[in-house]
């Protein structure tokens, strides 16, 4: 498939996940407009983790929702099983971008 980075897609992927984690962990502590706001928040990010899946079974690409370690995912990639560890620096970069797609997404709408 052209134009298909795996460790992108993992680390892009892998930061969707950990911003699922803080958007539920923000939910609970939360009443009021900032609830309406999380769970809209909550909703953009399941469809981009769903585009991501996507994406990825398209490329035989699959990783496990949960850590195995700090910042280190089991996946799989055209049938081989290895570890990724993200680093810190790509993790923040990762979710600053996707932070930044769903802020516009949500000011176009």
């Amino acid at each position: 498939m052209s134009g298909f980075d795996p460790v992108i897609s993992l680390n892009a992927h892998i930061a969707l996940l950990t911003l699922v984690e803080d958007a539920k962990k923000e939910l609970e502590a939360v009443r009021g407009i900032i609830l309406m706001a999380t769970k809209a928040l909550g909703r953009s990010l399941m469809a981009e983790l769903e585009k991501s899946r996507e994406v990825m079974k398209v490329n035989k690409m699959w990783v496990q929702d949960s850590p195995i370690g700090d910042r280190r995912y089991r996946y799989s990639f055209s049938g081989h099983r290895d570890e990724h560890e993200i680093s810190q620096n790509d993790l923040d970069l990762h979710r600053k971008m996707i932070m930044g797609t769903i802020e516009k997404s949500l000011a176009d709408k």
